[in-house]
C-alpha cells in the first residue's frame, strides 16, 4: 500500500511467525473447496479454552491449528486459475515456502505459453507481493524452505518466461526472485533429489538466468549420482547445461552413460534434448549417437516436427549418422512436411544431405513447395542457402535424382527476395549466397542465364546493406562471389568507396587479419581497383598484421601487386620488421 506496509489480509513482515494475515477469529478445521465462502467467513473451532499449546499465533494475534499450514496448502494445490491463487493468498496469505512454491506453481500452469494471462499476473499486486515475501524469507534464512519447494517455485517462475519478456514490461521482480532462489539452493544442494537438480537447472535455463555457482553445484551433485537419474532428468538437465553454454564435460560423460543404460526408456524429447546438447557444445560421443540411433528409429512415428529438426541437426552438426534412423525419421518428415516451419524444415533436409543419407520424397516435396508460388515465399533467404546446399549434396546419393524443375524453382524464389521489398541482410544474405555458388558449381552449366539473373540481384541487394556487414560476414560474401566468377560491381564498389564505415571503429575490435585480406584478394582477382579505397584495407591488414599467418602476409602483397603496384611504405615496412622467416 502507499503506506509501505503489506496490504490488508496477507504477508506479515520477516520476523512474524508466520506469512498470513487478516483471518477471522478462532481456529481451521475443514478445507473449504476454492472458490466457496466469503471474505472474512472462518471455518473450524477455537482451541480449546485455556489450552492453545502448539498453536501458531497470527499477525493479527489469532491463533491457529499447526494442521493450518497442511490445509491451507491443500487449498493452494486445488486452484485452477489465478484468481483462485490471489483470492487464497488475499484471505490467508502464506504460513511457509510450501505454501509459496504451491501457489507459484499453480501460476505457472495456469499462465504457461499464453502471453494473456502472463500478462494478468504480471500486473497483480499479489504476484508481487508472492515474490517480494519469498525474496525476504529467504534472505534471512536460506534455511527457511526445503530443497523440493526451491525447486518447485523456480520451475513455476520459469513458466513466465522472464528472459524474453514483450517489450517495455518489468520482470526485474522475477530475475531477482531467482537469483535468490539460487543463491540459496546453492547451499543446501546436496539436499536436492535427482529430479529437483533436473529442475532448478532447466528453470534457470529456460529463464536464460545465469547463475555459475549454482551450476557448478548441481554439476557436483549430479555427477556421482548419474546412475539414479530418469531418462527425463537425463535430458533435460544435459538440454539446460547446453542451452546456457556451462562446460560441464564430466556431467556430460557421465549423464551419457547413464543415458545409454536407461535408453530403452527414453521417449522422442528425450532423445532429442540429449543428442542436441552434445551436439550444442560441440561435444563428440560416438558411442552415444549409434546407441541412441536404434531408439530414435523405433520411435519415429512418435516424433513432434521440432524433435525430429533438432535430432537431426544435432546428428549432422557432430559429423554422426545412422542410416536406419535417418530413413525412419525421412519417412516421418516427408508425411509431415507442411507442418514443419521454413528454418526446421531446411535444417532437417540439410541434415539428411550432409550425413549422406538424403530422403529421396523429402526432398521431392520440398521442391514441389518451392514451385508453389504461395509456399515458396514462406521460406527465409537462410533456408533457401540451406535447400540449395542439400540438393547439390544430394544429387545422385541413395536414389534421389535432382529435378530441374525444382532448382528453377529454387532460384526463382532466390532472386524474388533480393529484388523484391524485403531484400536480403547481412548474415542470411551471405548464407544464402554461398548455398547458391554451392549449387552452381553442381549444376550451373544447365541455367546460366537464371543464376547470372540471381547473382545479379544478390549484388544489388547486398550492395544496398554493405555498411551493415559483420567483417566476417563481408570477407565471406567477397570469398563467394569469387568463386561464382560474377564480377559483382555494385558490392565492391560500395566496400571500396567507404572502407572505413565497412570497417567502423565499434566494428574494429571484431576484424581478424584475414577479413581485409580476403577482401584485397577477391578485388585483386575480379580486378576491382579504387586507389584510396583499396589503400585503406591495406592500413586495416597492417595494424593487424602481428596476429597474421605467413600466408596472409603472402596473400595482401600478392594482392597489392596484382592491383598495378600498389604502393604501402606501412605495409612494407612492418612486413620487414617482424622478422619472419618465409618458407
Amino acid at each position: 500500500g502507499a503506506s509501505g506496509g503489506p496490504p490488508q489480509g496477507h504477508g506479515g513482515y520477516p520476523g512474524d511467525r508466520h506469512m498470513g494475515g487478516g483471518a477471522p477469529q478462532g481456529g481451521y478445521g475443514q478445507v473449504p473447496a476454492v472458490g466457496q465462502g466469503r471474505p472474512g467467513e472462518y471455518y473450524g473451532r477455537p482451541p480449546p479454552p485455556g489450552d492453545a499449546r502448539g498453536w501458531v499465533t497470527r499477525a493479527d494475534g489469532t491463533k491457529v491449528s499447526p494442521k493450518f499450514e497442511v490445509e491451507l496448502n491443500q487449498m493452494y494445490a486445488r486452484c485452477q486459475n489465478m484468481g483462485d491463487v490471489f483470492r487464497i493468498w488475499n484471505e490467508h496469505g502464506a504460513m511457509n515456502g510450501i505454501n509459496i512454491a504451491t501457489a507459484l506453481t499453480r501460476l505457472g500452469r495456469w499462465v504457461h505459453r499464453n502471453s494473456q494471462r502472463t500478462h494478468h499476473v504480471r500486473s497483480s499486486h499479489e504476484f508481487r507481493d508472492i515474490l517480494k515475501l519469498l525474496r525476504m524469507k529467504l534472505c534471512d534464512n536460506p534455511d527457511w524452505t526445503g530443497a523440493r519447494q526451491l525447486a518447485n517455485a523456480a520451475h513455476g517462475l520459469a513458466k513466465f518466461d522472464p528472459g524474453n519478456p514483450p517489450r517495455g514490461v518489468d520482470v526485474r521482480g522475477e530475475i531477482a526472485a531467482l537469483a535468490t532462489i539460487g543463491r540459496a539452493a546453492t547451499v543446501k544442494i546436496t539436499q536436492f533429489n535427482p529430479q529437483e537438480l533436473s529442475n532448478m537447472a532447466w528453470a534457470f535455463a529456460t529463464s536464460f538466468h545465469e547463475e555459475p555457482n549454482l551450476f557448478a553445484a548441481i554439476a557436483d551433485a549430479a555427477i556421482p549420482r548419474a546412475g539414479q537419474f530418469k531418462p527425463q532428468e537425463i535430458s533435460n538437465t544435459l538440454w539446460a547445461f547446453a542451452k546456457l553454454g556451462v562446460d560441464a564435460p564430466p556431467l556430460f560423460l557421465a549423464l551419457a552413460d547413464a543415458a545409454m543404460s536407461t535408453r530403452d526408456h527414453f521417449n522422442p524429447q528425450n532423445v532429442s534434448n540429449t543428442i542436441w546438447a552434445f551436439a550444442k557444445r560441440r561435444m563428440p560421443h560416438p558411442v552415444l549417437h549409434q546407441a541412441m540411433g536404434p531408439v530414435a528409429a523405433r520411435l519415429a512415428p512418435q516424433f513432434s516436427v521440432q524433435a525430429l529438426a533438432n535430432l537431426t541437426w544435432a546428428y549432422a552438426t557432430s559429423n554422426e549418422t545412422h542410416p536406419e534412423m535417418f530413413a525412419a525419421l525421412g519417412d516421418v518428415a516427408a508425411r509431415q512436411m507442411h507442418a514443419f516451419s521454413p528454418t526446421a524444415l531446411s535444417d532437417t533436409t540439410w541434415a539428411f544431405s550432409h550425413c549422406g543419407c538424403p530422403h529421396p520424397a523429402l526432398l521431392n516435396a520440398i521442391g514441389e513447395a518451392l514451385g508453389n508460388r504461395g509456399r515458396a515465399f514462406d521460406f527465409t533467404p537462410i533456408a533457401l542457402g540451406k535447400m540449395a546446399i542439400s540438393f547439390a549434396e544430394a544429387d545422385g546419393v541413395n536414389g534421389y535424382q535432382l529435378d530441374p524443375r525444382h532448382v528453377e524453382s529454387l532460384l526463382r524464389t532466390s532472386q524474388h527476395f533480393a529484388s523484391g521489398p524485403r531484400g536480403v541482410r547481412t548474415r542470411d544474405g551471405t548464407d544464402m549466397l554461398e548455398g547458391l555458388v554451392t549449387l552452381k558449381n553442381h549444376c550451373g552449366s544447365q541455367f546460366p542465364e537464371l543464376f547470372e539473373d540471381c547473382f545479379r540481384a544478390m549484388d544489388s541487394a547486398m550492395a544496398r546493406v554493405v555498411r551493415e556487414f559483420f567483417p566476417g560476414d563481408l570477407a565471406r560474401a567477397a570469398d563467394a562471389f569469387v568463386t561464382t566468377g560474377f564480377d559483382a560491381p555494385s558490392f565492391f564498389e560500395q566496400i571500396l568507396m567507404s572502407p572505413l564505415e565497412c570497417f567502423a571503429e565499434h566494428r574494429r575490435k571484431l576484424i581478424a587479419p584475414e577479413q581485409p585480406q580476403h577482401i584485397l584478394a577477391a578485388t585483386a582477382r575480379l580486378r576491382w581497383f579504387e586507389k584510396e579505397g583499396s589503400r585503406a584495407l591495406v592500413v586495416i591488414f597492417t595494424e593487424r598484421i602481428e596476429r597474421a599467418d605467413d600466408a596472409a602476409v603472402v596473400s595482401v602483397l600478392e594482392s597489392c601487386a596484382a592491383l598495378g603496384g600498389l604502393q604501402s611504405r606501412a605495409l612494407h615496412g612492418a612486413v620487414a620488421r617482424s622478422g619472419r622467416t618465409f618458407s
